[in-house]
Formats: structure tokens, C-alpha cells, sequence
């Protein structure tokens, strides 16, 4: 901006767009026969898919509200984005009753909403010889079902997809701890009252497999030929569950190995105040409905990483020449080399239900960078 010492730099932003997915094949729409059916050793056709001749592409329509802001010949600035996105006639199978000879059928049905803010913050404090960068951003998001087909307040087949609630989402059973006189497992019904055996009706939203926040922060210090550059990244919001831990605190009967957690911490004498229930002989308290479900192996996986720490130094060319090199840089790099998160497991940043997982390795690494 002109003539003016403060603000170097502002923009107002709007767009809208409109996109199609257009992932529905060449045979979805279309009535198909199989001939995987022999009646008295002959050979046949069957239908195996009906035909949608009004199936068409998913829609979404897109809004985006944004502000470019610098300060000071730009060793400030921040840009700002809010979007709203909309994604119509959603391309679903939907359930048919088995009487019909067919599982399903392909529908454009629903409609889901993502909207978010996301901001993004640069300032360069220092500019001299010594020279520092610093970038931060953080994203918002949030989803959430707006419309099933025939008015329907969840998809059939997947309780945990629900009308005005995220995609995502834990529908499940919330756990209450263990009965200090029993030992046995306790779960809140619907009405936050004490149960040993929670029913559907129980159920309700715990958590989402999405983080409600995340993002990262990039700090560049360089003096002469030295440099230093360390990447942070943090993620909140995010509920996962710990199936390693599920599986590990088998008992009775279970033939794997038990993490001396559950051997030690659990229920043996009546009063006793543990979070790990009584031992069971045999596996059928624990395939039961009520142990199998529930809140008790739902854990935040909220996370700060040292996700890339780098030092460096640019040999100059001048120092090189006679050896006939235009310059070289020696660096040293480590990845993953620390992180602060209460999830007890592998990796905060798995994906899945941490079964069997393998977690990201710390790594350190030299290097040599020489220019002809």
C-alpha cells in the first residue's frame, strides 16, 4: 500500500466453485447379469445388479472468505482462510431387504457439510546477519451429516453415521470403570445411570477418528554459513481406538501375550480401586457385547513432534576454488526426534486402530552437498 509505513499489504478474497465426482463407473447404472448360478447342472443368467439410469455425478459447491494481510514491508504477514463446502447427492449403497434377490443399490443420497478456518502466520524478526524465520499455521475443521435418504436419522448398517452429527464419529457405549466390590466392567446407560450390559439405546457420539486442530511450526536461524532449521507438528482433537492395548489385555483363555500393566493393576480383592477388570476363565465375558464395545479403549491421540530438526554449514566457493568446487554444505538431519502426547501406544499419528502397527522410526542422518 502506498505511503504507508505500517500496512505494506491487504487483500480481501471470495470465490465460489462448483465440482463434480464422477466416480460412479461405467457399469453402476446399468442392469447387469451373472452366470455364476447352475440349476440341475446347467448353466444360467442371473441379475446380480439393478439398474439406476438416474444415477449422476456427486456435487459440491465450494465457499471461500479470505484476507492477505503484511505489515511492515512484509516481515509480517498472515493470510486467512474460511471455507464452507457442501457435498450433495452422495453416491451410496443403499441396504435392500434380502426378499428382492439384491443386497443393495447405488443411490445419490445425503448430503454432507465440511466447513473450516485455516491461518497461516509468517514473521521474519530479525534480517540482518543473523536472519530469522518464523512460519506458523494452524487449521480448524469440522464436519457434519446434514440429509440421509427417506428422512432416515442414521444410515442403516452404520449406526455411527447420523444426521447433524460428524462422519467419523464413535457411536458406542460410554465406559464407566470396574465395580470395586465385583471387579466387573461397568458402562452409563442413555440416561447416565450404571449398567453391566448396555444395550444399542446406550449409545451415543464419544469422539471423532478426525483432530478438531492441526497444524505446524517452521523456525530458520542463519548466521554467516550456519544454519539451523526445526519443524514442529501438533494435532488435537483426534480420538482413536488402541487395539494393541485391547488385545493385550486379554485374559482368560486368550493365547497371547498380557501386558504386565493388566496382570498387576487388575481386580482381585473386593474394594480394590483399578481401572483393569477381574480375570475371567474363558473368553465369554470377554466376547460379550458390553466388553467388546465401549469407551474403555478410546484414547485422545493429541500430539506435539519434533517432526525434522536440520543443522548446516555452507562451505563458501572462494574457500573450495582451488580444490575446483563451487561449494559444498555439510548437514546433519534427525526426524522424529521427540514427541510430547499422553497416548501410551506406538505413534500418535497411526492410522487404523493401532493393531499391529509398526511406529515411525527416530532417525539421524549425515550428508555432504558439493556443487561443481
Amino acid at each position: 500500500m502506498r505511503n504507508n509505513n505500517v500496512v505494506s499489504d491487504l487483500k480481501l478474497r471470495y470465490s465460489f466453485g462448483q465440482a463434480g465426482n464422477d466416480q460412479i463407473g461405467n457399469t453402476l447404472f446399468r442392469e447387469l447379469y451373472g452366470a455364476s448360478r447352475i440349476y440341475g447342472g446347467v448353466g444360467g443368467l442371473n441379475p446380480i445388479q439393478l439398474p439406476n439410469p438416474d444415477l449422476k455425478w456427486e456435487t459440491r459447491e465450494e465457499h471461500n472468505v479470505g484476507l492477505d494481510l503484511g505489515l511492515l514491508k512484509n516481515r509480517i504477514s498472515l493470510t486467512v482462510d474460511a471455507y464452507r463446502k457442501v457435498n450433495k447427492d452422495l453416491l451410496i449403497a443403499r441396504s435392500l431387504y434380502s426378499t428382492t434377490g439384491y443386497s443393495s443399490i447405488q443411490q445419490n443420497l445425503g448430503s454432507v457439510e465440511n466447513k473450516g478456518l485455516e491461518l497461516l502466520l509468517e514473521a521474519i524478526p530479525f534480517n540482518r546477519a543473523f536472519r530469522w524465520k518464523s512460519t506458523f499455521n494452524i487449521a480448524f475443521q469440522k464436519n457434519k451429516v446434514l440429509k440421509l435418504y427417506d428422512d432416515l436419522p442414521s444410515l442403516p448398517g452404520d449406526a455411527s453415521i447420523r444426521v447433524g452429527e460428524p462422519l467419523g464419529s464413535f457411536f458406542t457405549s460410554e465406559w464407566a470403570g470396574v465395580n470395586p466390590a465385583t471387579g466387573r466392567g461397568m458402562w452409563y446407560d442413555i440416561n447416565g445411570n450404571i449398567t453391566y450390559n448396555p444395550i444399542n439405546a446406550d449409545r451415543k457420539i464419544l469422539g471423532s477418528i478426525y483432530p478438531s486442530h492441526f497444524g505446524g511450526w517452521i523456525n530458520t536461524f542463519s548466521y554467516k554459513g550456519f544454519s539451523l532449521d526445526a519443524f514442529f507438528q501438533y494435532e488435537y482433537g483426534r480420538t482413536r481406538v488402541d487395539g494393541q492395548y485391547q488385545q493385550m489385555t486379554r485374559m482368560g483363555g486368550a493365547t497371547v501375550n498380557t501386558l504386565q500393566e493388566a496382570f498387576d493393576q487388575r481386580w482381585t480383592t473386593p474394594g480394590q480401586i483399578t481401572g483393569i477388570p477381574r480375570p475371567i476363565n474363558g473368553l465369554a465375558e470377554f466376547n460379550s457385547v458390553a466388553f467388546g464395545t465401549g469407551s474403555r479403549y478410546l484414547f485422545k491421540t493429541d500430539y506435539i513432534r519434533l517432526k525434522q530438526f536440520t543443522i548446516a554449514y555452507e562451505i563458501p566457493g572462494s574457500t573450495l576454488k582451488k580444490y575446483h568446487f563451487d561449494g559444498a554444505k555439510f548437514y546433519v538431519q534427525g526426524v522424529n526426534l521427540w514427541t510430547y502426547s499422553k497416548w501410551n501406544s506406538y505413534d500418535p499419528e497411526f492410522t487404523g486402530d493401532n493393531f499391529g502397527i509398526i511406529p515411525q522410526s527416530r532417525n539421524i542422518t549425515m550428508g555432504l552437498q558439493v556443487k561443481f
